[in-house]
């Protein structure tokens, strides 16, 4: 065993160099592993994956109380990697959730709230923020703690720490196209024929239509063909578009000068999250507020629960939520992995190969992201028992959470 393992090229493989995998490889090295993470593209700051960008809205509260507390972690790490990288990567402008009253996601998100919140109707908000506009109907919930993450910044931050500080490896332009071996020695092989050994994988390709359908197919020759990503269980690679808003005249939204500042888009304009009615966990839309060479836009995105999704859709959106009072200036788009369920993933893929992971993020992973990543870790290392009696056979988290995290096993 020993002998062998002086032979491997690591202890860990990561595959896929999102957030997710640049935050997987840290976190490994960080704990003493030797890591190589292998992206397929040349350059981790890309517009073909869900990773890119200026930045993503972080919360503290959700409809599920694991996110929740898996939050409550995530913002314990952001701090820590602000703190060794002294690169200021968050920001707090607070954020609103807003749908009919007897919309069950409002009601379960006051709930389940690790912090507290004032509950506002429709028209408060439109006072306080005058872009809103149509809100007499809805039941508001305001949060001081939500804010916003860099994208970009973040995930370079990683890779540096992950490299700099603890000699993790990255490979850059290395497409798998194959992976096998046995427990403990595990190889996976280039598009090059370039070939990697480690005793552990972990798959963190996202939207990959490449790399994703080898994660249900191991194989041992050059003979094995991926399936389609459509047939993957469920699984599937969407589009999510974004709208870049400025505007259109905020000066004179207002006889007052109070409300025209506040009707301007700048670092303290909430993020903010729409629910349809009967929605029990996802929005159907969202906002934050964005920087783009030095002015602020609103960047408004669809939820992958809206059956149509177009930028007709989107633009029709802003102008009825914001009465006209914002333009489109810009778009943006990025690609995710969809899973049946919708739900982050942390699991083995069982049997003799449980010491393969496949940890993603899927639709609303980056914020999560450390806590994912530092969680992934701790499996390899052995540090988490598998999932307890009842969990179901593979659901989203195979694995007791870190001890260290003191919260509950997952409700699944």
């Amino acid at each position: 065993e020993k002998k062998r393992a002086c032979h491997m090229d690591a202890d860990v493989l990561v595959v896929g160099c999102g957030v997710v995998g640049a935050a997987t490889t840290y976190y490994c090295a960080k704990n003493n592993m030797k890591v190589i993470c292998v992206e397929q593209f040349y350059t981790p700051i890309h517009h073909r994956g869900g990773s890119n960008g200026t930045a993503r809205c972080w919360r503290t509260a959700y409809a599920d109380p694991f996110y929740s507390k898996l939050m409550s972690r995530a913002l314990v790490l952001w701090k820590e990697i602000e703190a060794d990288s002294g690169q200021t990567l968050l920001s707090s402008s607070g954020g609103i959730e807003f749908g009919p009253p007897s919309c069950q996601a409002i009601q379960a998100t006051q709930d389940n709230a690790e912090t507290t919140c004032t509950t506002m109707s429709g028209a408060d908000v439109s006072h306080k923020w005058p872009l809103f506009s149509n809100m007499s109907t809805f039941k508001a919930l305001h949060f001081t703690d939500y804010g916003t993450v860099q994208a970009d910044k973040s995930l370079l931050t990683f890779i540096k720490l992950a490299q700099k500080n603890y000699g993790a490896q990255f490979k850059w332009g290395f497409t798998v196209k194959q992976w096998g071996g046995t427990k403990g020695d595990r190889w996976v092989i280039s598009h090059t024929g370039q070939r990697l050994t480690a005793k552990h994988i972990i798959f963190c390709t996202g939207p990959s239509p490449i790399t994703l359908p080898l994660l249900l197919q191991p194989t041992s020759s050059s003979s094995s063909e991926p399936v389609p990503v459509s047939e993957l269980q469920g699984h599937s690679v969407e589009t999510v578009n974004y709208l870049l808003c400025k505007p259109s005249n905020p000066e004179n939204d207002s006889a007052s000068s109070d409300n025209a500042d506040r009707a301007e888009i700048s670092s303290a304009f909430p993020s903010f999250a729409e629910y349809p009615e009967g929605a029990s966990f996802f929005c159907s839309f969202y906002g934050l507020p964005e920087q783009h060479e030095g002015e602020w836009l609103l960047k408004v995105g669809d939820s992958i629960t809206n059956k149509v999704r177009t930028f007709g859709v989107l633009e029709d959106y802003v102008k009825h939520r914001f009465g006209g009072k914002l333009v489109p200036v810009g778009w943006h788009s990025c690609r995710i992995l969809v899973t049946p369920d919708e739900h982050l993933v942390l699991r083995g893929l069982g049997g003799e190969c449980d010491d393969v992971l496949v940890a993603l993020g899927t639709t609303h992973g980056f914020k999560h992201a450390p806590a994912l990543a530092e969680w992934a870790a701790c499996v390899v290392q052995g540090n988490c028992a598998p999932a307890q009696p009842g969990m179901v056979e593979g659901a989203p988290f195979g694995f007791t959470p870190p001890p260290s995290w003191e919260m509950p096993n997952p409700r699944l």
